[in-house]
């Protein structure tokens, strides 16, 4: 009978969709101590393309930050991380527009009628057109 460690491991997924398998570390205890920042370097090995690249990491619905462990945040082997593309930009321009709701959407709609008249609509964003929406 062979003596071979266990290796601990993480399935990625990737901006494309692509799927990687990210060997962490050999024994649990070590697993369990990774940084996100530390995955992250052994992301680059996988994930070539990653290097220069605004990424974020989430895991079931929660933003990975760099000095999180993968114990505090309940990542287990063959746990499944998101990669996120970072889009460039600041935040969201102020809530600027007279009208509470887009022209030719009643208050409270939703669903298609809704998302038609967003062309007309004066927010520079989609999450301002759903703020308004709410409103």
């Amino acid at each position: 009978m062979s003596n071979m460690a266990q290796i601990y491991q993480i399935v990625v997924i990737g901006f494309r969709g692509e799927k990687k398998t990210v060997d962490v570390a050999t024994s649990e205890d070590d697993f369990n101590k990774t940084t996100i920042s530390a995955f992250q370097e052994k992301l680059m090995v996988k994930f070539p393309e990653l290097k220069g690249a605004q990424f974020r990491m989430m895991f079931t619905d929660v933003q990975l930050e760099d000095t999180d462990t993968f114990s505090m945040r309940k990542i287990l082997n063959k746990s499944t991380i998101f990669l996120i593309v970072r889009m460039p930009g600041g935040a969201a321009p102020a809530h600027t527009h007279t009208q509470h709701t887009p022209r030719g959407v009643k208050r409270g709609e939703s669903g298609t009628a809704a998302l038609n008249t967003w062309t007309e609509h004066t927010c520079r964003d989609f999450s301002s057109y759903i703020s308004c929406l709410l409103c």
